[in-house]
Order: structure tokens, then C-alpha cells, then sequence
């Protein structure tokens, strides 16, 4: 697997795991200039959002 092809696969990976966890499925790796992997990151903002509202709704 090229490089490239890898650091697709992982910020492909990255994207479904925000999703799986209720965020947008959004994320971002950067590489060096010899395509190493030195950051990765995904959306948060909504993880576990729907258990969060349980509790709400269970509170309330």
C-alpha cells in the first residue's frame, strides 16, 4: 500500500469512528513532506450526544 493510499485509509477511519459515535463524520490528517503521519484528528462535537439527552429526559 502506498503511503498516500494509508493516509487516506486512516482519515477515512478516523470520519467513521466520529460517525459511529454520533458526530459528523468529519476528520483531518497531516503528514510530513515524506507523507509520515504527524496529526490526526476527528469531530467531536457530538459525541454522545443521544445519551447526554437520556439523562436529560430522565432528570427532568
Amino acid at each position: 500500500m502506498s503511503k498516500t493510499l494509508g493516509v487516506w485509509h486512516e482519515c477515512l477511519n478516523l470520519a467513521i469512528q466520529a460517525y459511529n459515535a454520533g458526530s459528523y463524520g468529519i476528520a483531518a490528517v497531516i503528514v510530513d513532506q515524506d507523507g509520515t503521519i504527524v496529526a490526526r484528528g476527528r469531530n467531536q462535537l457530538r459525541d454522545n450526544e443521544e445519551s447526554c439527552n437520556q439523562i436529560k429526559m430522565t432528570t427532568s
